[in-house]
């Protein structure tokens, strides 16, 4: 399980500060394994989390990174 996470503006957050909040208020199962910082999460028209847009926008950003780290070697 993993989830996307938009700090509010100006607040630092790690993900094991997210972990630990987490386990503090959710059973062990509930607690996401991976956690991805992000500066938008998009919504559709309705105003609900476009979870496509989301798992698209992690999905690019991880390419870019992967790209980025090869070709600085």
């Amino acid at each position: 399980m993993a989830a996307a996470i938009k700090p509010m503006l100006g607040v630092r957050v790690t993900p094991e500060d997210l972990r630990a909040w987490c386990r503090e208020r959710l059973r062990r199962e509930a607690v996401p394994e991976r956690w991805f910082i992000v500066d938008e999460i998009p919504r559709n028209a309705r105003g609900k989390v476009g979870r496509d847009a989301v798992r698209q926008a992690i999905l690019e950003d991880a390419t870019h990174g992967a790209e980025a780290g090869r070709s600085a070697d």
